[in-house]
């Protein structure tokens, strides 16, 4: 009779775990390097300012280059805000010291404050991604590279 209810229990525990398990959605940013093109509705030229990101949606992870410095951080799919919220945390960056920073600091400023992105482009392929602030602000855009690896 004990092992009966050893078992049971076992098997309601079960049952409630996986019941209460979530599949999280998948990360709908594709892997690779993009380019950035617009910037707090600045159109940027990438060949100019070399600011790129690099997503690995696997180990939700990004990196990349701010124009001067090297920066990576992790990123938070969903973000509390649906199939297409993000949040960017924990971005740090080499500390090289440059003589025009502004659309580096711009760049830091839009990643910690991107709650949102809408993608673009054909056949299921995203080309063109923009990314959003809490106040529906269109911070910056990318789109995918076909420049040389980097570093």
């Amino acid at each position: 009779m004990r092992k009966t209810i050893a078992a049971c229990l076992c098997l309601a525990a079960i049952l409630t775990g996986c019941k209460l398990q979530k599949t999280p959605a998948a990360f709908s940013i594709p892997d690779g390097e993009w380019s950035i093109i617009e910037l707090m509705g600045e159109k940027l030229l990438p060949e100019a300012t070399k600011q790129f990101l690099i997503f690995d949606a696997a180990s939700r992870r990004l990196s990349g280059d701010a124009g001067c410095n090297r920066i990576s951080g992790n990123i938070e799919p969903g973000g509390g805000r649906g199939k297409n919220g993000i949040k960017f945390q924990g971005i740090v960056s080499t500390r090289k010291a440059c003589l025009d920073m502004r659309l580096e600091d711009e760049l830091l400023r839009a990643l910690d404050d991107a709650v949102r992105f809408d993608s673009e482009g054909r056949d299921g392929q995203a080309k063109i991604i923009v990314f959003y602030g809490t106040d529906n602000q269109r911070l910056f855009v990318i789109s995918q590279t076909h420049l040389p690896e980097h570093f």
